[in-house]
């Protein structure tokens, strides 16, 4: 048998146990919390990872979509009247504050738009384009809508409106006094903010914001220099949709091209080169369907001003 001190002593070495494998299965469970922590840890970091990506990738995407829309302003920009209006346009973007771009029918105001938005620091947001000619781009609702309206897709990127003024006055105004101090906004106008208020055309609110920084876009008959690259342009992409590999354009169809006056600007252009590319069984576009889509077949007869032995 054990003596009393024998027993007590064995007492105290139990609870000295006992305390030792509590504190043992404290620190037990602390460390499976600890590692359950870096794990949730890791995740989160992972996921922050991802989402980086996400953004990164989605701004990326998005530059290249505006690069691409920006297309028909950079391949042509020989002529005097398009360099200018470049420059232009990039100090316009750079300068972050809205933008009118004056316009007449017919002009690519869209691309543009484009260069003023990868000149600025939002380059890598949304370019959204709204035409407000469209019946269902014209309501308050559909600029007041917090969720999805256009202030509210374009507000990290750059909203640009096509013929602003077709808006009704109350549409107008509502843009006018919800556009962020910062917006990135290009709002094309067939005239000047201050001709087209003075018809009543433009509510004065948005004009306000819009102020006096605006950008006149040239004819398409001032930059006869531009058009071999646009043409050849618009018959590339033309000619993927139609049959997969681009059109070519021959020497005598550029000489009708110059010939021409294109009241219609770029939108007069690119329709008759559809047409003409309709009308073409080779690789080229000639001067005999080009000249008979837009209404003069004697443009066709016109020898081409650099013609092999002309010596320019």
């Amino acid at each position: 048998p054990l003596a009393y001190e024998e027993v007590v002593l064995l007492r105290r070495l139990a609870v000295h146990l006992g305390t030792a494998t509590g504190a043992a299965a404290q620190l037990a469970r602390s460390r499976a919390r600890e590692l359950e922590a870096e794990t949730a840890m890791a995740r989160a970091e992972a996921q922050v990872s991802e989402l980086t990506d996400a953004i990164e990738r989605s701004g990326l995407r998005q530059r290249a979509l505006s690069e691409h829309l920006a297309r028909p302003a950079q391949v042509a920009s020989y002529s005097p009247a398009a360099q200018t209006a470049h420059l232009e346009a990039e100090r316009l973007g750079q300068g972050g504050l809205p933008v009118t771009l004056v316009a007449p029918p017919g002009v690519d105001t869209v691309c543009w738009a484009a260069v003023i938005h990868l000149a600025s620091a939002r380059q890598d947001g949304t370019l959204l384009v709204v035409d407000a000619t469209v019946p269902s781009e014209q309501p308050i609702e559909r600029w007041s809508e917090l969720s999805d309206s256009p202030l509210q897709v374009a507000r990290e990127g750059t909203l640009v409106i096509l013929d602003a003024h077709v808006l009704p006055a109350e549409t107008q105004r509502y843009i006018g006094s919800a556009l962020a101090s910062d917006a990135g906004i290009v709002v094309v106008l067939p005239s000047t903010v201050d001709a087209m208020v003075a018809a009543e055309l433009i509510d004065e609110h948005l004009a306000d914001r819009l102020g006096d920084r605006a950008l006149v876009l040239p004819l398409l008959a001032q930059r006869a220099e531009d058009l071999r690259a646009l043409a050849l342009h618009k018959l590339s992409r033309i000619g993927v949709r139609l049959r997969a590999r681009p059109f070519g354009l021959s020497l005598a169809a550029q000489q009708v091209l110059n010939e021409y006056a294109w009241p219609g600007n770029e939108a007069e252009l690119e329709a008759a080169l559809v047409r003409a590319a309709l009308k073409t069984e080779g690789d080229a576009v000639d001067a005999e369907q080009l000249a008979e889509v837009i209404g003069d077949p004697s443009l066709a007869e016109t020898e081409p001003k650099w013609a092999a032995g002309s010596g320019s």
